[in-house]
């Protein structure tokens, strides 16, 4: 199989002319297997109607799919119809006696996960999505250190350009509240950032104040790259992990991420938790996906 591709249709499919326009795009798959579902009329329905969050649905879709291409072609067939009915953002209308009503999820229709185990979507990159650069910019926070000593600001450059990324700007503010939060508001307002990573000033010491000037710049939280942050770092340097602050935070579209000023720390985040969540093809899910969404309104 090279290829797996998912699309939801206002109107109905030719199921021949879907097999016709398959074995076109994938001359090399070993064979097409088809479902083709049909009102019952066990209750006098004459017609059926779907309604779905338009790319939300078709997403779901393609992340099981991907799944199920490592298995035979009927047994994934029979996954993707028990995953459909039980888990992907459908909602289903029948037509009966003139009348529409909506169709409650029947006890039998839910899907046996112990069953697919093994056909589950695994974390991962997919290489059948397109890789989308981010627009990066990187700020240290510190009292001693210049663009020479900065280890931190050196490794973090590294990886955003070995990860395909761009390093949109990069600079050193003291740790003051009102320099650090300049710069980042400066960042948030410039339409060729999309990320901004500081490095510095999220421990407990008083000179410790990126924190302070920069959560309050939040309009939302994002509490589970905390929580990441410190299992990771956990991993790495035990409890010494308690004194860091380490944050994340989303404003006015822009991302906003604070790590600790060491190279290590640094690294555990990059390599641990945002090589994936700033990399468009990971699967389940990433931050880049929502990048077009987060000023919506």
């Amino acid at each position: 199989m090279s290829g797996f591709e998912a699309r939801i249709a206002p109107d109905a499919l030719d199921p021949d002319a879907a097999a016709a326009n398959f074995r076109r795009r994938f001359p090399t798959s070993g064979g097409v297997v088809t479902f083709v579902g049909q009102v019952r009329g066990e209750a006098g329905e004459t017609r059926l109607s779907l309604e779905h969050y338009p790319g939300y649905a078709e997403r779901e879709i393609e992340k099981l799919g991907r799944a199920a291409l490592r298995r035979d072609a009927f047994q994934a067939v029979d996954f993707l119809m028990d995953y459909l009915k039980s888990e992907a953002p459908f909602w289903k209308r029948e037509f009966a006696g003139g009348v529409w009503r909506w169709i409650e999820p029947r006890a039998q229709d839910r899907i046996d996960k112990a069953r697919w185990k093994e056909l589950q979507p695994m974390p991962g990159v997919s290489e059948n999505l397109p890789f989308l650069p981010v627009r990066i910019a990187v700020l240290t926070v510190s009292d001693t250190r210049t663009r020479e000593s900065d280890a931190s600001g050196d490794l973090l450059q590294q990886r955003i350009e070995q990860g395909g990324h761009t390093l949109a700007a990069r600079a050193l503010a003291p740790d003051r509240i009102d320099l650090v939060r300049a710069q980042v508001e400066a960042w948030i307002a410039d339409p060729s950032v999309d990320v901004v990573i500081s490095t510095g000033g999220t421990g407990l010491t008083g000179r410790d104040v990126t924190v302070e000037a920069l959560r309050p710049l939040f309009e939302k939280e994002i509490d589970g790259f905390s929580v990441l942050f410190h299992k990771v770092s956990f991993e790495s340097v035990g409890l010494s992990t308690l004194q860091s602050r380490a944050c994340a935070g989303l404003t006015r579209g822009t991302l906003l991420i604070l790590l600790p000023g060491s190279p290590g720390a640094v690294k555990d985040a990059w390599d641990g938790i945002l090589r994936h969540q700033l990399d468009s093809r990971y699967r389940p899910c990433n931050f880049v996906e929502l990048m077009p969404r987060l000023m919506e309104t």
